[in-house]
């Protein structure tokens, strides 16, 4: 019972030094899930910023004269993308909307404006996002950009380009992250409470890649990358001490369960290689040979003795 309550007590300490937190109570996971989302979110956020500024930089060299956004009225009216009818409604809602805004719309469907006409759609193109027309919206928001960085010319559109390959690399290609971002109102794609979850069963490649991405995060984002890594090791921890301590019907195990714990990391192996430091590696080797010394086959009395 010592034992087993030294192995309880050791994941614990684990949970403690990632950063992330010991779910104790329906509270405790909310927190975690938001944890590991709201990096991000800001990051989606962080992005936007920067191309506000973008467009800034643009309209001052341009000296607001207006440009014609080929790429964006291209987008907005191809038919391939037409393959919902939020999408259709989208379409006549940001061309009646730029009219609104005091943009020239064609009677062909080309739309010019100055830089700062432009980023007010390319905001109100952030509202009007749905699960079903969000990648519409991407895309619409992707043409913008170059139109309007394209019209700057010189170290404007190499900032732009590289800013959005990034964007693109960081939050747009898993659907790991982009199901995370999914989201209408409180209709989310990946529910907040099964978030941690979800990011613990997906394919080796997008866990990796999420990893990655939280790892890698802008030095003005990186503290809340920390922490949603932290939450995300936690997960792994709390699954093996659940496992471990716990039956299945959620009552207390009279003595450890190893092999639980080594089924948690026999499953998620390389993700855990992806995670983890060598350090940490090593201390959950360590809490694996500490239930090996507590196995035993319970199968006939007086086998714990």
């Amino acid at each position: 019972a010592q034992r087993s309550a030294a192995n309880a007590r050791e994941v614990r300490n684990l949970i403690q030094d990632s950063g992330g937190s010991h779910v104790t109570n329906q509270s405790a996971r909310y927190s975690r899930e938001h944890a590991i989302v709201r990096p991000i979110q800001e990051m989606r956020d962080w992005f936007d910023e920067k191309a506000s500024s973008l467009y800034n930089a643009a309209d001052a060299q341009a000296q607001g004269q207006p440009v014609t956004l080929k790429g964006f009225g291209d987008t907005l009216r191809d038919p391939s993308q037409m393959t919902q009818p939020d999408r259709v409604l989208l379409r006549d809602a940001t061309a009646a909307f730029a009219k609104k805004n005091g943009m020239t719309v064609g009677e062909d469907g080309s739309i010019s404006g100055t830089a700062l006409q432009a980023e007010t759609v390319r905001k109100w193109l952030n509202k009007e996002r749905t699960r079903s027309n969000g990648e519409f919206v991407n895309e619409l928001q992707g043409a913008m950009d170059d139109d309007v960085a394209q019209s700057a010319g010189g170290p404007i559109y190499d900032q732009a380009r590289a800013l959005w390959r990034l964007r693109q690399q960081t939050l747009g290609d898993p659907k790991g992250i982009s199901s995370l971002l999914d989201e209408e109102g409180t209709n989310r794609a990946v529910p907040f409470e099964r978030v941690p979850e979800n990011i613990t069963k997906l394919p080796q490649d997008q866990f990796a890649h999420i990893v990655n991405t939280l790892q890698n995060l802008p030095p003005e984002l990186q503290g809340v990358g920390n922490s949603a890594l932290g939450e995300i090791k936690s997960q792994f921890y709390n699954k093996m001490l659940e496992g471990a301590s716990e039956t299945r019907g959620g009552n207390a195990r009279p003595f450890w369960n190893g092999t639980a714990v080594k089924n948690v990391i026999g499953d998620n192996s390389a993700k855990l290689q992806a995670l983890m430091s060598p350090e940490e590696l090593a201390k959950v080797d360590t809490l694996r040979k500490g239930g090996d010394i507590l196995s035993f086959d319970p199968s006939y009395p007086g086998a714990a003795a």
